[in-house]
């Protein structure tokens, strides 16, 4: 059995750099696009991180949920 090391980052986790993040063997990543605790929001980072994974990822295998 495999197990598979993944990722959840938003805003908090600040500039990420995605090629060490690939390098480190991280599998997947969870990105944070918004919420609403404190009303409905976007979270800031959200473009930036789905184009720096997009960019390191296999892009046969990447998702939106």
């Amino acid at each position: 059995m495999s197990i598979l090391r993944g990722i959840d980052v938003s805003r908090w986790q600040g500039s990420i750099n995605w090629n060490l993040v690939k390098e480190s063997g991280i599998s997947f990543a969870i990105l944070k696009a918004g919420g609403s605790d404190e009303g409905i929001y976007t979270d800031p980072t959200f473009e930036k991180n789905y184009a720096g994974a997009k960019n390191v990822s296999r892009h046969d295998t990447a998702s939106i949920c």
